[in-house]
C-alpha cells in the first residue's frame, strides 16, 4: 500500500516537471533574439535617445473619492548628466497648488543640492557625489514608469521593493535580463512590442511612435503580485517624431496583500500639463533662487537669515489655516491629521520671526552704538 503511494507520488511529480519543461521551452519559443530586440531598440531610440534636456509638469488626481488624498501636482525636470529639478505640490478646487503650505522643491546642479520649502522660504544645502542614490520621493516617481528619455546619468535611482532596481524604460530595455516577445498586443489602436524580465516587470512600446511605452506592469519578484501599473489612455506629440503618454493611469497595488491576489491600493490619473525639450528648459531651472528673507537651516540646527528683506508669512499662514479651518477632507486640501503638522510649522515660523526681529534690532542698536562713537 506504501509502495503504491509512493509510486503516484513519483508519477506526479515526473508529470509536474515535464509541464514544467514544456512550459520553459513555450517561453524560449517565444522570445525574440538579442539581435533583434537590440535593432528594434535602436530604431525606437532615434528620437527620445537623442534628447539631453527635459521638463514635463503634470496633474495626478486620485480616481477613487473614498481616497482621502489630495491632487498631486509636480513639476520634474533633467539635464545631462547631472542636473535636475523637482517640485511637488497638492491642490483641491479651492486651494491652488501654489497656496500649499507643504510645497517643496528639490535642485541638483555642478553637484550642489538644494532642498526648499518655498512657503517658509527656508532651505538646506548640501552636495551629492557622483554615483549616488538621489534620496527622497524622486525615485518614486510616476513619470519614470513611462519616461523614455533619462539623460541624468551621474546619479542612481533606488526605488525600494516595490519599483525595483532599474526604474526608467531606456535601461531596463538594454538590460539582458529583458527580453523582446514574438507576440505583439494591440492597446490604443497601436501594435506594440512586448518586453519581459523573467515575468517581473513587462513594458509595452508602441513602436510605431518611437520609444511610446505604451503600459507596464511591474511584479514582486517574490509572490508575482502585481507592484504597479501603467497604463496609457492618450498619446501625444510632445516633439518632432517625438511621442509620449499625454494621459495614463498610474495604479499602485498593496506589497502586502494575501497570495495570488493583486489588491489595488491607489488609483490616480496622471494628465501632462506641460512638456518642454532641450533648448526650451534653461539652465536656470536648475538654479535654486534666494527669494528675498530666505533662510538657511545650518548642520548646527539653527537658521541664518542669508538675504534680506521678505514678505510676513505669519499672514498667509493664518489666512491658509482660517481657510481650512473645519472643513472634510472631500472639501478642503487637508484631513484633520494632516492639520496636525501645522502647528509645528507655524510654531516654526513664529520662532524665525522673533529670531529675525532681535537680528534686526541687534542691527540697530550696533548701528546706532557706532554712530554714538562716530560722534565722540
Amino acid at each position: 500500500m506504501q509502495l503504491s503511494r509512493l509510486w503516484c507520488l513519483l508519477v506526479f511529480a515526473l508529470i509536474g516537471f515535464a509541464t514544467a519543461l514544456e512550459s520553459r521551452s513555450a517561453t524560449a519559443a517565444n522570445v525574440q533574439a538579442e539581435t533583434q530586440k537590440l535593432a528594434l531598440l535602436q530604431q525606437m531610440e532615434l528620437g527620445w535617445g537623442k534628447v539631453g534636456r527635459w521638463l514635463i509638469e503634470y496633474d495626478a488626481v486620485p480616481l477613487d473619492p473614498k481616497v482621502e488624498v489630495p491632487a498631486a501636482h509636480r513639476i520634474m525636470a533633467v539635464a545631462a548628466p547631472s542636473d535636475l529639478y523637482h517640485i511637488g505640490a497638492h491642490f483641491t478646487p479651492g486651494e491652488p497648488w501654489q497656496d500649499d503650505p507643504f510645497c517643496q522643491d528639490y535642485f541638483i546642479h555642478n553637484g550642489a543640492t538644494c532642498h526648499r520649502w518655498p512657503f517658509s522660504r527656508t532651505y538646506t544645502i548640501g552636495r551629492l557625489q557622483k554615483g549616488q542614490a538621489i534620496p527622497g520621493s524622486i525615485p518614486r516617481e510616476p513619470l519614470l514608469s513611462v519616461i523614455p528619455s533619462w539623460p541624468l546619468t551621474d546619479y542612481q535611482l533606488d526605488g525600494g521593493p516595490r519599483w525595483g532596481g532599474r526604474l526608467t524604460p531606456a535601461e531596463a530595455l538594454r538590460s539582458p535580463d529583458y527580453k523582446l516577445l514574438s507576440d505583439r498586443d494591440e492597446l490604443l489602436g497601436e501594435d506594440c512590442a512586448v518586453f519581459d524580465a523573467h515575468g517581473l516587470d513587462r513594458i509595452w512600446i508602441a513602436t510605431g511612435k518611437g520609444f511610446c511605452v505604451a503600459k507596464r506592469e511591474r511584479r514582486n519578484a517574490v509572490t508575482h503580485r502585481l507592484l504597479y501599473r501603467s497604463v496609457a489612455e492618450k498619446i501625444g506629440q510632445v516633439g518632432t517624431n517625438l511621442w509620449f503618454p499625454t494621459t495614463f493611469r498610474y495604479q499602485l497595488f498593496s506589497i502586502n496583500a494575501p497570495a495570488n491576489r493583486d489588491t489595488l491600493e491607489a488609483d490616480y490619473r496622471v494628465k501632462i500639463v506641460r512638456c518642454a525639450l532641450d533648448s526650451d528648459v534653461p539652465e536656470s531651472t536648475f538654479i535654486a533662487p534666494r527669494p528675498p528673507g530666505s533662510l538657511e537651516y545650518g548642520s548646527d540646527n539653527h537658521f541664518v537669515q542669508t538675504v534680506p528683506g521678505g514678505e510676513d508669512v505669519l499672514l498667509k499662514i493664518a489666512q491658509f489655516a482660517a481657510k481650512t479651518a473645519g472643513r472634510t477632507s472631500s472639501r478642503g486640501l487637508w484631513t484633520g491629521d494632516a492639520r496636525f503638522y501645522l502647528h509645528p510649522l507655524l510654531a516654526f515660523v513664529l520662532g524665525v520671526s522673533f529670531a529675525v526681529c532681535l537680528l534686526r534690532l541687534r542691527k540697530v542698536e550696533a548701528s546706532e552704538q557706532q554712530g554714538d562713537g562716530d560722534q565722540m
